[in-house]
């Protein structure tokens, strides 16, 4: 009978722990689900970045749509022409198509990092950065996170 007793005291003092308990994991849940909508919010807004940047660099490489100046022709010892590009004119490219596009209104704090040739001045090399930002990202980093992008393309050089 004492047994039984001390039972019945033993259980009516850890009335109520399931509850905590309880509270204590649907806690962690939603904290589980707000890192999964967070890492999803950075790699969309990388994503996007990447295809902007992508669409830059294809833009800078296009270079063919006008026939080159005189002074842009090399003529080589082999009698090859070979056609210099001015990486200002890159640049200035690239910020054109990102300003026509709309890509600083998608990307908040969008940054030109780097517009370059590579060593063979066939491959256009550019490099963006933004911060990501979304609903729930915003309301816990109000500053973002910094995502950058590099992407590639090669000169188009047509006639």
């Amino acid at each position: 009978m004492r047994l039984v007793t001390a039972l019945r005291a033993a259980h009516a003092e850890e009335r109520g722990n399931n509850t905590v308990l309880g509270i204590g994991y649907i806690v962690l849940l939603l904290l589980l689900i707000a890192v999964v909508v967070f890492v999803t919010e950075v790699n969309i807004a990388a994503r996007q970045l990447w295809a902007t940047t992508d669409s830059a660099a294809l833009a800078a490489a296009d270079v063919g749509g006008t026939a080159p100046e005189a002074s842009e022709v090399q003529h080589t010892p082999k009698g090859q022409e070979d056609l210099t590009v001015d990486p200002a004119q890159l640049r200035s490219r690239v910020d054109e198509f990102l300003a026509l596009s709309g890509a600083y209104q998608r990307h908040r704090g969008l940054r030109v990092e780097s517009v370059r040739l590579d060593e063979h001045q066939q491959t256009v090399e550019v490099m963006l950065s933004a911060e990501a930002a979304g609903p729930i990202l915003h309301a816990l980093l109000p500053a973002g996170v910094p995502v950058s992008t590099e992407s590639s393309a090669r000169l188009v050089l047509t006639r």
